[in-house]
């Protein structure tokens, strides 16, 4: 114990007497990621979203919900931009075939093999490119499925991946 010179406070004089006792700090800390999948947290963390500003949860979910709306939209306008194109292609080739064999019909040989070979050429080139890109969409959906597996084991369950990554 230790006494301090007199504390003129309030023009006055006191006496202040300081302790100390030696206090062990020990560090430890633990870091903990969480890892979710979907558009909205957890119902535990929306009440806490809830709790910090009123309304707050109503607004996450409305993102969620309109997110998900222009994702279908725009899902669906795809698919429907590529239906229309296979449709397309598809009379431009029955096209070109077909003017291949009035060409030939007509006695222009060359023309009309040309045209045929054209068409041919497109639609085996099609089935080639379109052969690649689903090898390479398997591939990608099998190391997805593959990553998903092994992080499966560390999920609790609610789509909430808790993974240790340090403690000292």
């Amino acid at each position: 114990m230790t006494d301090n010179p007199t504390d003129r406070r309030n023009g006055r004089d006191e006496k202040t007497v300081s302790t100390s006792t030696p206090v062990e700090f020990q560090e430890t800390y633990e870091h903990i990621e969480l890892h979710r999948s979907g558009p909205l947290p957890p119902p535990a963390e929306l009440q806490r979203y809830e709790r910090a500003l009123p309304g707050l949860a109503d607004r996450i979910v409305k993102m969620a919900e309109a997110e998900g709306n222009e994702r279908r939209y725009r899902d669906q306008y795809r698919l429907t931009t590529e239906r229309v194109s296979l449709y397309l292609a598809t009379f431009l080739v029955l096209v070109v075939f077909a003017g291949g064999f009035y060409a030939i019909l007509e006695g222009k040989e060359i023309a009309g093999l040309v045209s045929l070979v054209a068409a041919l050429a497109a639609l085996v080139s099609t089935f080639i490119v379109g052969k690649l890109a689903n090898v390479k969409i398997a591939k990608a959906d099998a190391d997805l499925i593959n990553r998903t597996r092994g992080s499966e084991s560390e999920s609790n369950g609610n789509g909430i991946i808790e993974e240790e990554t340090g403690q000292k």
